[in-house]
């Protein structure tokens, strides 16, 4: 999860094999709890289902590409799936920022889920304080004598 800033807010565990995003998310995130009841998510199409199952003010969520058979419905989808896009680039900005750091994107041999958990987690925190580090407004440049 991550904000409009690109500040990385919260990490899931790490996972082996092919688990989809979604039934990760519900693991973490009990439904029968009130995690997001005032919150909008704009979330991709892994987490369909997600507007059924969770309470929030709002799930935005793209809409499949079915035959539509009026133009107008088509350009609806578009406009919301568009919307539903922009909103969510600060997300995989914040996504592609760690995946700065090289031993992300490269192929692991650590086994322990633990340690490539606190490997991710550090790079997020890198992350995050370069765009603290980066909205840090400088020093004055100091006068010489």
């Amino acid at each position: 999860m991550s904000n409009p800033a690109k500040r990385i807010l919260y990490l899931g565990k790490t996972a082996w094999g092919h688990q989809h995003d979604y039934a990760l998310f519900k693991q973490e995130f009990d439904p029968t709890q009130g995690w997001f009841e005032k919150q909008i998510l704009w979330v991709d199409l892994g987490y369909q289902g997600m507007e059924k199952d969770y309470q929030s003010a709002q799930v935005l969520i793209p809409l499949k590409r079915r035959k539509a058979n009026c133009e107008s419905v088509k350009e609806l989808k578009r406009a919301l799936n568009k919307r539903i896009a922009q909103k969510r680039i600060p997300v995989e900005h914040a996504i592609g920022g760690m995946k700065n750091y090289r031993i992300i994107t490269q192929p692991i041999r650590i086994k322990a889920l633990s340690l490539i958990d606190k490997i991710i987690e550090t790079c997020a925190g890198l992350w995050n304080y370069k765009l603290d580090a980066s909205s840090m407004p400088t020093s004055p440049p100091r006068a010489t004598d």
